[in-house]
């Protein structure tokens, strides 16, 4: 198979699972009552549409039934519904079209159009082609992936207590199980491409709101930043469009309230619970999000019936995680917060792990940041109330990041917000730069032209976005997609360090293996293998001398050791490692060691 037809087969199941995302999105509106009038509300309704088929498809886990059938059954619901509703949307565009009697567009209009075009595809070609990779990326093989792998092959949501996280909510891992189900691994990095891209589609119909120079600007600034998770299935993109989804909701209440009721708090609330349903993180955005809302709520109260109904949309998504947690570890937010609910499958030792990873990957906030701060000094920023609303929640979202991880990651939800306040700021100085520029005497006159400056600035953002997006060569690696299982193997082992082990592990079924810093290998190693830095299986616990830790071993029904190298040389360093441990296999960078 092609490249071309690899794509086109995970990039069709994706347009898909849009229509029927966007079939049960326009339920959702139906229901809330909330207007679709212009590209955001469309937007929105697809990923509306992505927190209940979330919600729907943890159903059928609980359930016991995520399976081919029941998955395809609701896919197809929801595509039914959708296909009605794009054709009743094309249907009003086309009368819109033919009823509009513009004068056609001059030169320089078809030269803007030409190199708007010329700026989209140099941008999204290489996010259309990074989801193609087979799982490379440390998190999604270390426990993303192989918790979907578990769902998917049982068509149960079980809990998974040798992965990492056993207890975390992780409703993305629910859609990349139910990918599994239907296609293969690969999909379910495109899946979280689409909620990536999603997430552009939306800071570019709220941009054009600001100017569409800042709708761009701030889709490029947002993908630029978010390059790095389009190869790989973790949470972090989904994380995203909900949270975004939920501000742009709650934005759109504020602004229409009084002439359409509360319909959009109620999306909003879906897309919230939706975000709390990924991952703990949400919580951090979910504060400033209840600080606007409850702010909003003093200027104009809102009937408690419908902060009820807020509140169940809320629970929908994520409620089942939270309760189930609660009742099985008396901890609903397990393994957070132990001084309040104490310790279950962690210990404090753990946590101290925890942090310190944290504080030792903490860095700076990107540069943007800073440009995005002076956002104040806009003129849209004194005349809108979302746009403040906006700065305010990104203000605190930021100072929370500060004040807890630092980690770089756990910023991405503020993004699409900082993207397009800099996006405004940038363009507002860019303006200002051009209007001074063309009173220079010295300027030539095809610059001072108006109608010369649009299609000059598009092509000199196309030739930028070029460079941005092609520049990024750690993230570029086009050519790990693969067609073919032969390429796939080859990828692996020039990936992954120390991949081969894979192939030299003993065929023994029902015999326990434990594993020592090959993380990186879960997914692709026997299900069950037991061994992290965290949990009931701690390496801290098995970091005894070879006597004491083939006893601890045996104890626990272990009846091979596998280990990197740096574990296999120190365990050689102790004189009588051999009567204890038989090396029955070894690669450069891991050995498969036979308890004794």
């Amino acid at each position: 198979m092609s490249v071309f037809l690899f794509a086109l087969q995970h990039w069709g199941a994706l347009l898909f699972f849009a229509l029927s995302c966007y079939g049960i999105g326009w339920c959702v509106l139906a229901v809330c009552r909330a207007s679709r009038d212009d590209a955001q509300g469309r937007w929105l309704q697809v990923a509306a549409g992505v927190a209940l088929h979330t919600a729907a498809m943890l159903a059928l886990a609980v359930a016991g039934h995520l399976r081919a059938g029941p998955l395809v059954a609701l896919l197809a619901a929801g595509g039914v519904v959708g296909l009605a509703c794009a054709s009743i949307d094309f249907n009003a565009w086309r009368a819109m079209r033919n009823g509009d009697h513009r004068p056609p567009r001059d030169g320089a209009g078809r030269a803007t159009r030409l190199g708007a075009g010329v700026l989209a595809a140099v941008v999204l070609l290489p996010f259309l082609l990074l989801p193609l990779r087979p799982p490379l990326i440390w998190d999604e093989v270390m426990y993303h992936l192989p918790h979907a792998r578990e769902w998917a092959e049982s068509g149960l949501l079980t809990v998974n207590t040798w992965l990492r996280y056993p207890w975390s909510p992780a409703g993305m891992s629910v859609l990349y199980a139910a990918a599994l189900v239907l296609m293969g691994d690969v999909l379910p990095h495109v899946v979280s491409a689409g909620a990536g891209l999603l997430v552009a589609a939306l800071i570019a119909s709220e941009g054009q709101r600001w100017g569409r120079g800042t709708a761009v600007l701030a889709s490029v600034i947002w993908l630029a930043l978010s390059i790095s998770e389009y190869k790989t299935a973790t949470s972090d993109l989904g994380l995203v469009l909900f949270v975004f989804g939920s501000l742009l909701a709650a934005g759109r209440w504020i602004e229409r309230r009084d002439r359409e009721g509360d319909g959009w708090l109620l999306v909003g609330g879906l897309l919230l619970g939706a975000a709390l349903g990924v991952k703990y993180h949400a919580m951090l955005f979910a504060l400033p999000c209840a600080l606007v809302l409850g702010y909003a709520h003093f200027r104009q109260p809102v009937p408690l019936r419908t902060w009820a109904g807020v509140v169940a949309l809320v629970a929908l998504p994520c409620g089942y995680w939270y309760l189930r947690n609660w009742g099985a570890t008396g901890n609903p937010i397990n393994p957070l917060a132990p001084s309040v609910f104490g310790y279950f499958d962690w210990n404090a030792r753990d946590m101290a792990f925890q942090h310190w990873d944290l504080d030792r990957a903490a860095k700076p906030p990107p540069p943007i940041v800073y440009v995005a701060a002076l956002a104040p000094l806009l003129g849209i920023f004194r005349r809108s109330p979302v746009v403040r609303a906006f700065y305010g929640w990104s203000l605190v979202a930021a100072a929370i990041w500060l004040a807890t991880s630092r980690f770089p990651r756990y910023l991405m939800p503020a993004y699409p917000v900082i993207a397009l306040l800099a996006a405004a700021v940038l363009t507002e100085a860019g303006r200002r730069c051009c209007r001074a520029a063309a009173r220079w005497p010295c300027t030539p006159a095809l610059v001072r032209a108006r109608g010369a400056l649009a299609p000059a600035g598009m092509w000199v953002g196309a030739v930028l976005a070029a460079v941005l997006v092609f520049g990024a060569k750690d993230h570029i690696e086009l050519g790990k997609i693969a067609t073919r299982a032969d390429e796939r193997e080859a990828i692996l082992r020039g990936s992954l360090a120390a991949y081969p082990i894979v192939h030299e592990l003993p065929d023994a079924p029902g015999q326990r293996i434990y594993q020592i810093g090959l993380e990186y290998l879960i997914y692709y190693l026997p299900r069950g293998v037991r061994g992290d830095h965290f949990g009931p299986w701690r390496y801290a616990d098995y970091d005894l001398p070879p006597q004491a830790l083939a006893d601890k071993l045996r104890t626990g029904g272990f009846a091979y050791l596998l280990m990197d190298a740096d574990t296999f040389r120190r365990l050689r360093g102790d004189p009588d490692w051999a009567a204890y441990f038989r090396q029955t296999a070894s690669v450069p960078g891991a050995a498969v060691l036979a308890v004794r």
